[in-house]
């Protein structure tokens, strides 16, 4: 409600600077009328672009896919990992048995950790060359990624395993990624200097290196798929179903909590007011799923509700600006599993982006366009009027 309620906020105040503008003022010399007027000719519509075939960006890329994890390779390097990279991407045997999803006490027993909160922690090695293996949990108490630290040479390792990773941004974040569509297992590395001990002068030194997580995704053809939210939608559906097939995942704030969110964004009294009579700022009821290939933390469903019914929702595809091969990839992939557009149009206010209509499920149609930033995809279901 609040992305679709800024959109508007910004036409508002673009409209009402182009009413602000002085009028021309009127020439007090006379004129003489001009005895032809020639015709102004209409401009030919653009082309729309033309749809991109999927490239698979989104695969596992691991140099022996049947390959698995494994004993480290012999190295003079006392921060080596202990363990090798193998096949796809999946949990370093460091963590045992243990799982993403299970609760913190589950992961602990199963991996032999050492427990605080809902956090694990993992050593290996002796101090002050000792490796830490972490796992953190959501609010819910399952664990959400497990993770730990690489160097260079940590990093190289990877991706020899595994290929050279998918680069997008989701948020504010850079990321790197890898896939394992099978086990739905997602690897990212995020680029961060590693503050460790240096083994000949036993001092804390900053190296070159990234925080490695493992977590849980849903593919996007998953999401797109025979039994994801797009062709077996969400439109008419009540709290009670939203929790049945996906328990957990509603998540239903208050007017004061979502006015509390937006306060923060520091908006003058002239935009809270707009925000207010388009809506914004009221109680809602958002899902949160498994994030997506290119998203960071979760998938976030925004709903419209009528009558306790869902009538509309929408969620996004980031890809980051100006990356053009993630953008056409995502784009493919609705295609593919959506089928061709029924109509692709420009938008409205940016003539360079392109707004693509498909046939939806029964009683729902579907659009994809550009977000407000122009960088991701956002794509919207809603029921058919």
């Amino acid at each position: 409600m609040v992305k679709r309620a800024l959109v508007l906020v910004v036409v508002l105040a673009a409209c009402g600077k182009e009413k602000a503008k002085d009028a021309p003022k009127a020439d007090p010399k006379p004129t003489t009328p001009s005895t032809a007027t020639k015709p102004v000719e209409d401009k030919p519509a653009a082309a729309a672009p033309p749809l991109p075939e999927l490239t698979g960006l989104f695969n596992c890329h691991a140099a022996d896919p049947k390959a698995t994890n494994g004993k480290a390779a012999p190295s003079k390097n006392p921060w080596a990992l202990p363990f090798s990279f193998g096949g796809c991407p999946a949990l370093p045997p460091v963590y045992g048995k243990a799982e993403i999803g299970m609760t913190a006490a589950e992961a602990a027993k199963a991996s032999k950790a050492k427990v605080s909160g809902g956090s694990g922690f993992i050593y290996v090695g002796k101090h002050p060359i000792r490796y830490q293996f972490a796992f953190h949990s959501d609010d819910d108490g399952k664990v959400r990624n497990y993770g730990f630290n690489v160097d260079e040479e940590g990093f190289a390792a990877m991706k020899a395993a595994w290929g050279e990773p998918l680069s997008y941004k989701a948020l504010t974040s850079d990321e790197l990624a890898w896939f394992n569509p099978t086990a739905k297992i997602k690897a990212t590395a995020e680029a961060d200097p590693w503050n460790r001990t240096d083994p000949k002068t036993k001092d804390y030194v900053d190296v070159p290196g990234y925080n490695v997580r493992f977590k849980r995704y849903t593919p996007l053809a998953d999401v797109l798929g025979p039994e994801g939210i797009v062709q077996k939608p969400l439109v008419g559906s009540g709290v009670e179903q939203v929790n049945t097939r996906f328990p957990g995942a509603l998540e239903i704030k208050s007017e004061a909590q979502n006015k509390a969110e937006w306060e923060k964004l520091g908006l003058d009294e002239k935009t809270k007011k707009q925000m207010e009579a388009l809506g914004a700022g009221g109680a809602s009821a958002d899902m949160k799923l498994p994030e997506i290939e290119t998203g960071a933390h979760h998938l976030l469903v925004q709903a419209d509700w009528k009558d306790g019914k869902i009538v509309r929702y929408s969620f996004g595809l980031p890809f980051g600006k100006g990356n053009d091969k993630v953008k056409n990839e995502l784009l493919a992939q609705v295609v593919q599993s959506l089928g061709k557009p029924l109509s692709v149009k420009q938008d409205e206010y940016n003539k360079d982006r392109w707004v693509y209509t498909f046939k939806g499920a029964p009683g729902t149609k579907v659009a994809l366009q550009s977000d407000i930033l122009g960088d991701g995809w956002t794509l919207e279901v809603e029921a058919e009027k």
